[in-house]
């Protein structure tokens, strides 16, 4: 005879859980759409090889009429550029993180695997900020295939945009260089014009 009523009790308990469950907002990542794009990089995101306003953020800045902020360090490795992410990207609260790096790991010998792992690592401590990633890719005589493969894969993993070899047509032509490595004001003004149409529908769009 009381069963019955515990059943009851039971049920609705059961139904006003599940009610609860499923209007509950779901969490979503918030997409910072603000802040300023922060070029994350070594030598040829500083510039080197050109004047002060010729490095190809600071173009594409002017260009698309949104703050940057130009994190290159001249002689970064990726392990560098990790004790920095926090103070030098993550402290801007940056709507775009646009990360050259790995040129340098190379040119020291650094290990493919150690050079992946540190790019991971990057790209993992950035990705929760709800920032977009752009990851750019370098390629010259220097550079083993693995490397290209390593970004593709990355990029892949964390549903990022990946835009192979920005040295393209730019290594090859000693009017476009500043030495054998750097482009010079004419080389980065060619990088910001391959880079432009690929980040301006980004800015707005959300993740």
């Amino acid at each position: 005879m009381y069963m019955m009523p515990k059943l009851i009790f039971i049920g609705a308990i059961i139904i006003t859980f599940a009610a609860i469950v499923l209007f509950i907002p779901k969490h979503k990542t918030i997409t910072n759409t603000s802040g300023p794009i922060v070029f994350f990089g070594n030598s040829i995101t500083v510039g080197q090889g050109a004047k002060v306003g010729e490095d190809f953020p600071t173009l594409i800045g002017k260009a698309l009429n949104v703050p940057i902020i130009n994190a290159g360090v001249s002689g970064n490795t990726t392990y560098d550029a990790l004790l920095r992410i926090d103070k030098d990207v993550l402290s801007h609260n940056p709507s775009m993180v646009v990360v050259e790096l790995g040129g340098n790991d190379l040119l020291l010998n650094e290990k493919s695997e150690v050079t992946k792992k540190n790019l991971d690592l990057i790209v993992s401590k950035i990705k929760p900020s709800g920032a977009k990633i752009v990851i750019l890719g370098i390629k010259f005589f220097l550079f083993n295939e693995n490397y290209e493969t390593d970004l593709q894969n990355i990029a892949k993993k964390y549903n990022t945009t990946y835009v192979p070899d920005i040295l393209e047509g730019i290594i090859t032509n000693q009017n476009l260089k500043y030495d054998d490595i750097h482009p010079n004001a004419k080389g980065y003004q060619k990088i910001a014009d391959k880079l432009i149409p690929i980040l301006a529908p980004l800015i707005k769009k959300p993740n």
